[in-house]
């Protein structure tokens, strides 16, 4: 007698294959094995086991709804609560990796400005001054300790996060959404250099504060004007603290359109809100600025600079670039824009038809931030559009995920497990950077975790220092031959008064006016970088000092220190 295939067996097989291949891709991807080399391949096989699982699952559940499954719930709030947990614990831990040439650079620059000291080269002139009013404060009330920079950065991430998550929590009215889209933001932004303490997380900050306000008062409490000041208060601090950020400014330009996005606001109204959001951005960016007491002259200097930046590769490599280090990103992007354009305009999802139009206020002002790839392609730039990319990308699946609820029962299960797997995906996906935070690590061996070591901490440069500090007394005019290594002002407690440029902008002596007490040189058997090793500038520039009748007081294997000399 012939045996008859059993096909209820089927889904059983597919789902236990499924787990499988899941737990042996996650074990590949704490390897080098092919994360790195292999992208593509990954996220394929990654797609492969995201489709067999809903087909799977919704053989075992075909006419019940995800979100039905009362055990699936309280899941899923707890997954959301474990998340958030190790993300804080990583921050906490992750805190003494903050480091960067652009942070002791504005450090440096700050503390002069707290201690009264006037540059006769003053490079920080060259940025706008909020950058340097969060920074005077920090080390006003740390008492200058670096332990006091690092917390800073810290809960500058966490304050972005958690207006992240709070304005997504506010559109979706789901509170595990809205902590996993904090969650996420913070897995995104340590992708792109956001323990560097740079200040695109600082100009977020406004920016998200303003969205918030304008959200409560507008589309909650219907108060569109009240809205669009606070929104332009936030434009305007984001803007005070750095050049780029206005561009997040052009997404209000969506306001002109929102009754084509599904909005019953009149043109008239549309078209006074955005005046009076320009206005208050404006006047909002003045005062901060003419409070520093230099009147306009930081607006003139900021944006002569950033008009004459020097570029480098082009446009479409600096672009390219972002993706390269995280695809996942470039994913979101992309679910994010098919979600605005997909979803109906007429569309009642959350009873608000305006929350379709702030995703596309969100959207346009991430994508307003690409022209400033045409000069660099630092991956910290990402930092601008990373919060409005998370907010976009988190309701647009919650949107998509309510519009199943309409579709054949046949197909809402297998589209929902889509769509949970896809927001999966960009907080799982890591590359092969284990070093990053990875929300499904065990929280005990955060404490164990090799974070990088900042180059002050080395041994060589370590012990350097050290020695240092007891030869150069704190305050005096120092020399640094060749510049870039603002670190070493900042923990000798030095002075350079001609600026603390990086190595293509240093300095020229001025001996006749301002000559340094003391003058460093690292020479090219310096073990503190191969990067700033002298070049035949940096000799010339110490051979004026010499002529000068600076004397050499102290050799190492690693620095020559010389001092002025005593009239």
């Amino acid at each position: 007698m012939t045996m008859m295939p059993d096909h209820r067996r089927v889904p059983e097989t597919i789902l236990a294959s499924t787990a499988v291949a899941l737990f042996v891709g996650h074990a590949l991807l704490g390897t080098r094995l092919s994360v790195s080399t292999h992208t593509f391949i990954f996220l394929s096989w990654y797609w492969l086991c995201l489709a067999s699982g809903a087909y799977a699952v919704s053989k075992f559940l075909p006419a019940m709804n995800l979100s039905e499954i009362k055990p699936l719930r309280i899941t899923v709030r707890v997954l959301a609560l474990l998340a958030a947990t190790n993300s804080i614990l990583y921050l906490i831990f992750a805190r003494h990796a903050v480091d960067s040439v652009d942070l002791f650079y504005f450090l440096c620059e700050s503390r002069d400005k707290l201690w009264g000291v006037d540059s006769w080269n003053d490079v920080a002139s060259l940025h706008f001054p909020g950058v340097y009013v969060l920074w005077k404060s920090v080390l006003s009330v740390g008492g200058g300790a670096y332990s006091a920079v690092q917390w800073a950065v810290i809960l500058l991430l966490a304050a972005n996060a958690l207006l992240t998550g709070g304005i997504v929590c506010r559109m979706t009215q789901q509170l595990s959404v809205g902590i996993l889209s904090g969650v996420l933001y913070v897995v995104l932004s340590l992708r792109f250099e956001g323990l560097t303490g740079s200040r695109e997380v600082l100009c977020t900050l406004p920016y998200l504060l303003g969205i918030w306000l304008w959200l409560e008062l507008t589309e909650i409490r219907r108060r569109p004007l009240v809205g669009s000041i606070a929104l332009g208060i936030g434009l305007g601090a984001a803007l005070f603290c750095k050049q780029q950020a206005g561009l997040l400014a052009i997404g209000c330009l969506v306001v002109f359109f929102r009754r084509d996005l599904g909005s019953q606001f009149p043109f008239r109204m549309a078209a006074a809100t955005f005046f009076v959001t320009a206005l208050a951005a404006m006047i909002a960016f003045l005062v901060l600025i003419l409070c520093q007491g230099n009147g306009l002259q930081p607006i003139v200097s900021g944006l002569q600079w950033a008009a004459q930046y020097e570029h480098e590769n082009s446009w479409l490599i600096n672009t390219v670039s972002q993706i390269r280090n995280d695809e996942s990103f470039a994913l979101m992007v992309a679910a994010a824009l098919f979600g605005c354009v997909l979803i109906p305009a007429n569309s009642e999802l959350f009873n608000q038809g305006n929350y379709r139009f702030l995703c596309w206020q969100l959207l346009l002002s991430a994508a307003a931030t690409l022209p400033q790839y045409q000069a660099r392609g630092y991956l910290h730039y990402t930092l601008l559009a990373v919060p409005a990319i998370t907010i976009v990308f988190s309701v647009q699946l919650v949107s998509g995920w309510r519009l199943l609820l309409s579709w054949p029962k046949v197909w809402q299960l297998q589209g929902q497990v889509i769509i949970v797997l896809l927001f999966l995906l960009p907080l799982l996906y890591n590359g092969d950077r284990p070093i990053l935070l990875d929300v499904t690590e065990n929280p005990a061996r955060l404490s164990t975790k090799q974070f990088p070591v900042p180059w002050h901490e080395e041994e060589a440069p370590g012990r350097q220092l050290q020695e240092l500090s007891a030869l150069i007394p704190p305050r005096s005019e120092i020399y640094l031959i060749p510049s870039g290594r603002n670190a070493i002002y900042f923990f000798l407690s030095g002075i350079n008064s001609g600026g603390y440029a990086f190595k293509e902008m240093t300095p020229e002596p001025q001996m006749d006016t301002h000559p340094p007490d003391f003058v460093i040189l690292m020479p090219e058997s310096s073990g503190w970088s191969k990067e700033y090793q002298p070049d035949e500038d940096s000799i010339g520039r110490l051979t004026k000092f010499i002529a000068a009748g600076y004397e050499k007081i102290t050799t190492t294997k690693t620095v020559e220190v010389y001092r002025r000399p005593i009239k």
